[in-house]
């Protein structure tokens, strides 16, 4: 700048026309003018230095440094320093209404999930009961066609509503019906007939009184001997076996004129498994141990047309839910067995006798022919009864070749027996269940 000012100095100096107050006037002017030209190459200057600055690395601006990076912080950090709480308030609510939505939508889909697997697992269950109901109706079909016996002992019903009930059913499966079959409940016989019947029971109860009689149902398993053979196949722990020597055997094992008629033996195996001489019973050990004080019990206490034997402590046992040889202190203290006769007992059952016996029982149990299907299983002159062997003493007055005892065998007995049958289940103990 040092020669433009030396050059309007001598410029000045070198014009005489000029006067000296206009000359001081333009020396002022070209100073400013000097001034505004050294500030316009100030601010060159700093901007260039400050431009570099920013461009510095990779040659972007920061965002930070932009203009409306630095609007939008301005913007945003209003409404706190202004303290906006209504839009803060707004912004709440909006947000707990759509948390509230959420919830009702995930309870919505979760109740109706729980209605749908409800609705499925009834169905589910509903249609397997149907099918365990037409499984059971024809399996009850089947066996009775195999060997005609009364299931429907605890149904309560007489003698007529089960023989014809017998009827629909077997029509039903001759004609394939057995995936539906439903048992119809029969009509009952008009109101003529039975004034008819009543009076003709009177009859007929005196002519029964009068002298015994053989029963109308006669089993085709008569034999030319004196006595029949009864074998009751049975295991001392099994709930079935228990049930029918309390309801059917508990009150003909303790009648002389019963016992004069038949040949009853004991077999305590049941269900057992018999391995070479090793025998595995269904419930365990202990069942093992009161098979055997059974089997001794039966040996040493056997029942004579005079005496029932072993057959009150027997029944006794039969009757209580404990460890067999538990039962059998108690019953045979109870039914007058002595101190010795006990020990005998158990001594028996303990040694080798109480093993043989045992092993006898389990041998004649699977020698059996055909095999016995469940506990307990009863034989009539060494045929299965089945079902039947809760008419028992129908079975054996049928049976019988002798001289029948009119208080066994008469119509009206049976008959009252018959009757009483009616009130009682079936129970068993399957076979296939194995040891348990």
């Amino acid at each position: 700048f040092t020669p433009i000012m030396v050059l309007i100095t001598q410029r000045e100096e070198s014009s005489p026309l000029l006067s000296t107050s206009r000359k001081s006037t333009r020396s002022m002017a070209g100073a400013l003018g000097v001034l505004a030209i050294f500030a316009m190459a100030a601010v060159v200057v700093f901007s260039t230095s400050h431009t570099r600055v920013a461009l510095s690395g990779d040659g972007v601006v920061p965002a930070d440094q932009l203009s409306f990076t630095k609007g939008e912080k301005v913007h945003f950090a209003a409404p706190k320093k202004m303290g906006d709480v209504a839009a803060r308030m707004q912004m709440s609510a909006y947000f707990d209404k759509m948390g509230q939505t959420m919830d009702e939508a995930h309870k919505n889909a979760e109740k109706q999930s729980t209605m749908e697997a409800r609705s499925e697992l009834n169905s589910y269950f509903d249609t397997l009961n149907k099918q365990y109901v037409q499984l059971a109706q024809a399996e009850k079909a089947e066996r009775k066609m195999a060997h005609p016996g009364k299931l429907d002992h605890a149904m309560g019903k007489d003698a007529e509503v089960m023989a014809k009930d017998e009827e629909v059913v077997m029509s039903k499966v001759s004609e394939g019906a057995t995936d539906e079959v439903k048992v119809e409940e029969p009509k009952h016989a008009k109101k003529e007939e039975k004034k008819e019947k009543k009076e003709e029971e009177p009859k007929q109860a005196k002519e029964a009184a009068a002298a015994p009689v053989a029963p109308k149902k006669k089993s085709s398993l008569a034999i030319t001997g004196d006595k029949v053979k009864v074998g009751f196949y049975m295991e001392s722990m099994c709930p079935g076996c228990k049930y029918f020597t309390t309801h059917v055997l508990s009150t003909l094992l303790v009648d002389n004129d019963f016992n004069k008629m038949v040949d009853f033996q004991l077999y305590p195996y049941g269900n057992g498994q018999l391995t070479g001489t090793q025998i595995d019973c269904q419930h365990g050990a202990p069942e093992c141990e009161g098979n055997q004080i059974l089997a001794c019990l039966q040996h040493h206490h056997p029942i004579t047309d005079s005496d029932a034997g072993f057959v009150p402590t027997f029944v006794c046992m039969e009757g209580k839910d404990g460890l067999p040889k538990d039962e059998f202190k108690d019953c045979a203290d109870a039914n007058g067995l002595d101190t010795a006769a006990q020990e005998t007992i158990l001594a028996c059952a303990a040694g080798d006798e109480g093993q043989k016996l045992a092993l006898e029982a389990a041998v004649a149990t699977e020698s059996l022919n055909p095999p016995h299907e469940y506990a307990p299983w009863v034989t009539l002159n060494g045929k299965p009864l089945r079902d039947d062997a809760y008419e028992l003493q129908e079975q054996v007055c049928g049976a019988y070749k002798g001289s029948a005892p009119a208080a066994v065998c008469s119509t009206s007995e049976l008959k009252s027996i018959q009757q009483s049958l009616h009130n009682i289940g079936f129970s068993i103990c399957p076979k296939d269940a194995g040891v348990v």
